[in-house]
């Protein structure tokens, strides 16, 4: 026992199984296919979507056909009156003969043009109203509507009475601004004074 020398034995031996993984040859082509039938023979190319015909169109209630774009609301027409005054402190009556809106023999409405032009498309009018019998009249207020596209824009009285007529010291008449677009040719009045009521038509021509 002298001489011969003891084989160290290792306890790192490889099992049974482990040796026999090693040994196993690696899975061949044949193996795959039966392992993942599914793959083989299949194609990944991408295959064009076919267009729909017109009768599935047709036929298909959920396809969506888009609506016509809305019309976009028209402009109004810009009131050329809307911004325009003039102070009866700066009328300048024109040479023009009055025009005669009303006369009953007790009230008379008369219209003057004047040679105010605070635009190119715009008339401006005085309207006076004045009183010839001896008793007073009260509430005196008077509406102007135009014809069509024309305008008509009325400037606040001067006063809504009338005092009684008197040959040694005359009353003052009532004064008021009238302005109108270039082209009304008539308006439509309506006079009212101590509850009576008179309309008709001025023409402005």
């Amino acid at each position: 026992m002298g001489g011969d020398l003891l084989q160290p034995t290792s306890i790192f031996q490889p099992s049974s199984s482990s040796q026999q993984q090693q040994s196993d040859p690696a899975p061949t082509g044949d193996k795959f296919d039966l392992l993942m039938p599914e793959i083989k023979g299949t194609s990944f190319t991408a295959q064009p979507k076919a267009k729909p015909t017109l009768s599935e169109l047709t036929a298909n209630k959920s396809v969506s056909v888009p609506s016509p774009l809305h019309a976009s609301p028209a402009t109004p027409i810009r009131d050329v009156l809307a911004d325009v005054e003039v102070p009866l402190t700066l009328i300048r009556p024109s040479n023009d003969p009055p025009i005669l809106v009303f006369d009953s023999g007790v009230v008379r409405v008369n219209l003057y043009k004047t040679e105010n032009k605070p635009l190119p498309e715009v008339s401006v009018w005085l309207l006076t109203v004045t009183n010839s019998s001896t008793a007073r009249i009260d509430d005196v207020s008077l509406e102007l509507t135009a014809n069509g596209s024309d305008k008509v824009k009325l400037s606040a009285p001067s006063s809504t009475k009338l005092s009684p007529f008197s040959p040694i010291c005359p009353s003052s008449p009532i004064q008021q601004v009238i302005m109108t677009t270039g082209g009304t040719s008539s308006l439509n009045y309506k006079l009212k004074f101590d509850k009576e009521e008179k309309s008709g038509t001025l023409n402005l021509l």
